[in-house]
């Protein structure tokens, strides 16, 4: 993301920046478009818009020039150019957009990494940072040599530093994203961003408004090189499951799927959502009031005794049901006390709880508590692959109903429409599927040879054991 920072930390001067930029482009032909505005249009000339205001106009046989040589001066060491500056060249065009040359300064945008092929190597280092918007009027190739038989026609200027350079973060975490058709790969993307998983390392410590988390995230057994590029083990999503495709029972039809009842009571995708209410005592009142209220719970209410601690507040690990209180205030002024119950129709613990005693002298005026809802598996659930395939759980059926293989006698964790596949072709999908089953197999006969080999190992010892003795 483009800064308003250089790389010493220092602020950028913008005034002085579009200053420069404004006197190379009068040095390479621009036509100021002051002190007198310039009558003529496309196709004759071009207008040049810097940050979106008109600064002049280009002859159209020469902004082609004047492209190449800006994109010199960002990649250049000693310039004046910045190397964030988007340069967007909207060639003429029958019913395209307006022709011209747009050039941005304005942080904050996004920009990415290419290689300009145009430029020798070895007169700069070649690495050019593009905008989003110039990046769709440019011809930028995969570096295995491809062109997608548009070399004659639109030779490449640029070429991307990794065949998959092109992809965001969320895209390139797809295994064989190729084999699919790309809306699915799109509606991954977003799907990835919806999931529930493991958001946060230090979620013991938070106090955020609201977060979901996924109890037993489990690491992909087919992944792509992103997993560990980008530390994703660190923060999972998803669960490896036992996948049947199988029409049965008829309640998965229309992208509905079966789940395994006794794999949800065994934990699978069982989740929590943690919500924060906050209490401060000094928003209660005027300034003069501030201090007088306390949290303290009354020792003549018996009833509060099992739910609310001596301190007011409640117990961690704590059950409050709806309408139950949780909080227990004293006021100084009035000798009255006051408790807050729980809103809504849902059972929640109490996880966390943590007093500020940052702007209080001596007792705590403001406290975070912290409740967690239970979120299992149930009917209606919507449930995807990392392929697309997105349904909503039907039936959580019993295990003794589910089908299972004849010779190991193993049965499903979920159950899925094989209708799923001809019409979206995920063959990606497939492919993990094959993938991860022989890797699961694999992986058997692996830790059955080491565990044979540490065997002959021990009787080795035990056999010198005894001839010892």
């Amino acid at each position: 993301v483009a800064s308003y920072y250089d790389s010493r930390g220092n602020i950028r001067d913008f005034s002085k920046m579009r200053t420069s930029i404004l006197r190379v482009l009068i040095g390479v032909g621009m036509i100021p478009s002051l002190p007198k505005l310039v009558k003529s249009g496309p196709p004759a000339v071009l207008s040049v818009l810097l940050d979106g205001r008109v600064v002049g106009v280009i002859p159209s046989s020469e902004i082609e020039k004047v492209v190449a040589h800006l994109r010199r001066l960002k990649v250049s060491a000693a310039s004046v150019i910045p190397d964030d500056l988007e340069v967007g060249y909207v060639p003429l065009s029958l019913g395209g957009a307006y022709p011209g040359l747009y050039l941005f300064t304005s942080p904050p945008k996004f920009v990415r990494p290419v290689r300009n092929i145009s430029l020798p190597s070895e007169e700069s280092q070649n690495i050019e940072l593009i905008g989003p918007f110039e990046q769709v009027f440019m011809e930028i190739r995969c570096p295995d040599g491809g062109d997608g038989g548009r070399r004659n026609a639109f030779p490449a200027t640029h070429e991307e530093i990794h065949p998959t350079g092109m992809l965001s973060v969320v895209a390139n975490l797809t295994p064989y994203s190729d084999h699919n058709q790309s809306p699915r790969n799109m509606y991954q993307c977003q799907m990835a961003k919806q999931t529930m998983g493991f958001s946060v390392q230090a979620l013991k410590f938070r106090a955020d408004q609201k977060l979901y988390h996924l109890q037993t995230p489990q690491t992909p057994i087919v992944r792509t090189n992103t997993y560990t590029k980008y530390g994703i083990d660190e923060y999972p999503t998803g669960t490896n499951a036992i996948v049947a495709v199988l029409a049965y029972t008829g309640y998965d039809m229309e992208d509905a799927m079966i789940l395994n009842k006794s794999s949800v009571d065994r934990g699978m995708c069982h989740g929590q959502i943690y919500q924060t209410e906050t209490i401060d005592l000094s928003d209660d009142g005027n300034k003069v009031d501030r201090g007088q209220k306390l949290f303290r719970r009354n020792k003549d209410a018996k009833s509060l005794h099992s739910v609310i601690d001596s301190d007011g507040l409640p117990y961690v690990g704590q059950m409050i049901h709806p309408g139950e209180p949780y909080c227990s205030i004293y006021d100084k002024t009035t000798n009255s006390w006051r408790t807050n119950s729980r809103k809504g129709s849902e059972s929640v613990f109490v996880d966390y709880v943590a007093v500020d005693m940052k702007n209080s002298k001596n007792l705590p005026q403001k406290a975070n508590i912290r409740f967690r809802h239970t979120r299992n598996p149930i009917i209606g659930d919507k449930f995807s692959s990392r392929h697309g395939q997105k349904g909503v759980c039907s039936q959580l059926w019993p295990d003794i109903d589910m089908p299972f293989s004849g010779v190991t006698g193993m049965r499903p964790d979920l159950i899925i429409n094989p209708h799923a596949f001809p019409s979206r072709m995920t063959i990606a999908m497939l492919l993990e599927s094959v993938a991860a089953k022989v890797v699961a197999y694999m992986e058997n006969l692996w830790m059955q040879h080491h565990l044979q080999i540490q065997s002959r190992k021990l009787m080795e010892i035990l056999g010198l054991m005894n001839q010892n003795h």
